[in-house]
């Protein structure tokens, strides 16, 4: 068991990148991810390689990945 690659979540990927999860789903919806998830077929849930951590990093380098995001507005919000 000590042999077996360690695998990550969506939410620890993100943690060691700095984005927030929805960002990789983004990510992966455009099919613009470095990383593939593969899914337990027993639980239903995805999991990362323990090396993803590093190549998104890296994928990040070459990438143009806005500072901010921006927050949308909700009924009600006054105007800036």
């Amino acid at each position: 068991m000590a042999d077996e690659p360690k695998e990550l979540t969506r939410a620890q990927v993100a943690e060691g990148i700095g984005f927030d999860p929805n960002t990789i789903w983004r990510w992966e919806d455009k099919g613009i991810s470095p990383v593939t998830p593969t899914r337990d077929l027993r639980t239903g849930r995805l999991f990362y390689p323990e090396d993803s951590i590093d190549k998104f990093k890296d994928w990040l380098k070459g990438q143009r990945v806005p500072a901010t995001s921006f927050r949308r507005k909700k009924h009600g919000d006054a105007e800036e």
